[in-house]
C-alpha cells in the first residue's frame, strides 16, 4: 500500500451516505483495531473501525498487515482511500492505501465528534429557565451549587448523552436532560400528587454522572475508566450526595427523595438501577427517560436509513425488533 496518494476522480462524503460501489477517499479516525485471521485459511487481516462525524464504518487490511497493525493506533486520524462493499446486511469498507495525517491536512480532532444539529447557546438558555422553575428553596440551591460551578458546566454544556445509542453528539446530555425535565413538567400538570419541584429537580440532576463517564479526546466517544468502572448512576449519586451535604440543613426526607430519583431512574434492577422506582415522582422520570432516549434513537435511525427509500429499518439488537418507517418523507 502506497502512503502517497491524493484525491483525484474519488469521492470525499461522509460515512453516513456511503452507498456500496463507493470509491472514497477520506479521512477517518480508528475507533477499533483487531489483528484476526480468516477462518478459512488462516490468512491474517487488520479488522478495524473508522468513523467520522456522521457515523461508523468496517474496514480490513489484507496487505503488510503486521506493519500497520504496529503502525496504527486507536484514536489516531488516517487518510483512507478504498471502496465501499455489501457485508453481513451493512457496509463495509476494503482499504487499498492508508497513511496518518499529517500537519498539512489541517485536520483535528474534534472535526470527527457527532455535531449537535439543535443551537447549543439555545439549548443552555432552556435548561437555566428550568433550574429557575424550582421553588423549593433547598432543591433551587442544590441546582445552582451544582449547574453553576463554572468547569462543571463547561463539560456538562459539550457532553454526550451516550456513546451510541441516543444523544451521541456534543452537547446531546444536555438536550437529553431538557427533554426529560420537559415531559416531567408536562407530567407534573397532569397528576397533581406529584411534587414538581421534586421531579424537576430530578430531571436536571438525573444524568449529572456522565460527564465524567464519557471521553471525546480520541475523536469519538468512548468510556472513561470511571465509566466503565462505576456508571453514570453511582457517579451522580455521589456528586449530588456530596452538593448536598454542602448545603446548611436540608431536610432529610428531601435528601432521600431526591437521591432516590438518581438511583431509580433506570426503572430495573436488570438496567442498571440500583433500586427499582419507589415513589410517584420516581415512576415517572423513568419513564420521562425511557420516552426521550428511545424516540431520540429511533430517530436516528429513521433519518439515517430512510433516505435509502426503506419501509423497514435493518433488525436494531438493542431493541429486538426491526422499526417500519412507513411512507414517512423526513
Amino acid at each position: 500500500m502506497k502512503q502517497n496518494f491524493a484525491v483525484t476522480d474519488m469521492n470525499s462524503k461522509p460515512i453516513k451516505t456511503f452507498v456500496p460501489g463507493d470509491k472514497i477517499v477520506a479521512f477517518f479516525v480508528i475507533r477499533k483495531k483487531e489483528l484476526r485471521v480468516k477462518k478459512s485459511d488462516g490468512t491474517p487481516y487488520l479488522a478495524l473501525e473508522f468513523g467520522d462525524a456522521s457515523g461508523r464504518i468496517s474496514a480490513a487490511i489484507w496487505d503488510q498487515v503486521a506493519q500497520y497493525d504496529s503502525e496504527l493506533q486507536v484514536g489516531e486520524i488516517v487518510k483512507v482511500r478504498g471502496t465501499v462493499f455489501d457485508y453481513n446486511n451493512g457496509l463495509s469498507f476494503h482499504v487499498d492505501r492508508i497513511r496518518k495525517v499529517r500537519p498539512e491536512d489541517h485536520i483535528r480532532t474534534e472535526m470527527f465528534l457527532p455535531v449537535n444539529p439543535k443551537n447549543l447557546e439555545t439549548l443552555e438558555n432552556r435548561f437555566h429557565e428550568l433550574v429557575d422553575f424550582v421553588e423549593n428553596p433547598y432543591l433551587s440551591k442544590l441546582l445552582h451549587s451544582v449547574f453553576d460551578e463554572p468547569d462543571f458546566w463547561s463539560n456538562f454544556r459539550q457532553a454526550p448523552g451516550g456513546k451510541l445509542w441516543h444523544h451521541n453528539r456534543l452537547g446531546g446530555l444536555m438536550e437529553h436532560s431538557i427533554g426529560v425535565a420537559e415531559i416531567c413538567l408536562n407530567a407534573s400538570d397532569q397528576y397533581p400528587l406529584i411534587s414538581k419541584d421534586l421531579l424537576l429537580a430530578g430531571a436536571l440532576l438525573h444524568d449529572i454522572g456522565k460527564v465524567k463517564s464519557y471521553v471525546t479526546q480520541a475523536g469519538f466517544i468512548d468510556y472513561a475508566d470511571d465509566g466503565r468502572l462505576l456508571g453514570h448512576i453511582v457517579l451522580g449519586y455521589n456528586q449530588t450526595e456530596r452538593s448536598i451535604d454542602e448545603i446548611p440543613d436540608f431536610p432529610l426526607e428531601l435528601r432521600k427523595e431526591i437521591l432516590h430519583l438518581i438511583l431509580s431512574h433506570h426503572g430495573k434492577l436488570e438496567q442498571g438501577s440500583p433500586v427499582v422506582p419507589m415513589t410517584i415522582e420516581a415512576i415517572v422520570l423513568y419513564h420521562a427517560d425511557e420516552m426521550d432516549s428511545k424516540a431520540d434513537a429511533f430517530t436516528r435511525i429513521m433519518t439515517g436509513e430512510i433516505p435509502a427509500g426503506k419501509k423497514w429499518s435493518n433488525y436494531v439488537k438493542l431493541l429486538n425488533r426491526f422499526i417500519y418507517f412507513g411512507d414517512k418523507d423526513i
